[in-house]
């Protein structure tokens, strides 16, 4: 419904936070609703969240600093085609991992 009427979906692909602040694989989920729906995607790096509430802490730091980093959008053609070169099983996969693949060029290009 969101996406049929023109708004933003914000979707976290991986299903959980992390447990070691390292990005772990993302859910096919992802690749779903990107193929489904053939919106753009505009991959998006949070760098700094794990450090400032880690996986089982009760309370946050709150001075840590969280940084956020938006890349460019894509079409699910080209994340089917950065995701194929890591032999998907379909293409809701290939999407996910090309998806993934793009967060972290976020991180090592711009953290």
């Amino acid at each position: 419904y969101v996406l049929r009427n023109n708004k933003s979906l914000c979707v976290f692909p991986e299903g959980e936070r992390s447990i070691d602040g390292k990005i772990k694989d993302f859910k096919k989920g992802a690749g779903i609703l990107i193929k489904e729906s053939n919106c753009l995607v505009v991959p998006c790096r949070i760098s700094g969240s794990y450090q400032a509430w880690p996986r089982g802490k009760a309370f946050l730091k709150p001075f840590q600093p969280i940084k956020v980093v938006f890349g460019s959008p894509y079409p699910k053609e080209e994340l089917i085609a950065s995701g194929a070169k890591y032999s998907p099983q379909d293409e809701y996969d290939a999407i996910a991992l090309g998806i993934r693949e793009k967060v972290i060029e976020l991180s090592i290009a711009k953290t």
